[in-house]
This record gives structure tokens, sequence and C-alpha cells, in this order.
């Protein structure tokens, strides 16, 4: 959550972002998580 927290500020400066993961996460996963973070995923 730290880390969503973190992106999610850096994307409100103007900043842009690389999440990287493993081969075999399940992005809607990772997707969900961020949603619930506060970050607009499908806007980006």
């Amino acid at each position: 959550m730290i880390q969503f927290r973190f992106i999610e500020n850096g994307l409100l400066k103007g900043q842009h972002w690389i999440y990287t993961t493993h081969e075999d996460m399940d992005i809607s996963l990772i997707e969900n998580e961020m949603t619930n973070s506060g970050i607009d995923v499908k806007g980006l």
C-alpha cells in the first residue's frame, strides 16, 4: 500500500512511472490493488 501511495503522489505531480512485476503475476490483481489505493489505472 505504501508503494502505491508513493506512485500516486508522483502521478499527481505529473511524474511518469513504470511498475514492474514477475512474469507469472496476474495483472488484474495489481490493477485492483492500485484502484483500491486511489490510482486511476484505466485513465492513465
